[in-house]
């Protein structure tokens, strides 16, 4: 699966909202009428016009015109996916580093912003993670800590050795 929450927020702001909402209705549609979703590439017809898409279907037309169905799938997965997280978001993502260190927290800052722009990031210590961070977006976590690394290898050690 490809990573296009790069397409996704080169996406002029005044379709957005549009989009948010046609992506969220097509998608909906996608889950509850698979066998019907999966022929719609045979039907040769515009199923687009079945959606409320205002000036976001030119967007989805575009898309379509340069991909085929698998691709077109990929995308809209991508962009659910992106939404989803987005909307979990509420602009506010926690991270905790091991101790205070104003470079590196500005570098994680700038690569959250690159992505996620104009969010509220909070920045705590915990020196019980040794080292790396953890991320919580919403109700996601990412543990990138030595602390749950460490963790992980010990509980392989156990298994290996039948600790």
């Amino acid at each position: 699966m490809s990573d296009y929450s790069e397409v996704f927020t080169s996406i002029p702001e005044k379709y957005l909202n549009d989009l948010s909402a046609g992506i969220r209705d097509i998608y909906s549609f996608k889950v509850q009428n698979k066998s019907l979703w999966d022929k719609i590439p045979l039907l040769e017809t515009n199923w687009l016009d079945n959606f409320n898409l205002n000036d976001s279907s030119k967007i989805f037309l575009s898309i379509l015109s340069q991909t085929n169905w698998e691709q077109f799938n990929d995308i809209l997965d991508n962009f659910h996916d992106y939404l989803t997280i987005v909307s979990q978001i509420n602009n506010q993502i926690s991270v905790i580093t091991c101790h205070h260190n104003p470079e590196i927290e500005k570098r994680i800052e700038q690569e959250i912003e690159n992505i996620i722009p104009n969010c509220n990031i909070t920045f705590t210590a915990n020196s019980n993670i040794l080292g790396g961070f953890i991320l919580d977006i919403g109700s996601t976590r990412i543990d990138a800590s030595y602390a749950n690394i460490l963790g992980k290898f010990i509980g392989a050690a156990h298994e290996s050795f039948n600790i």
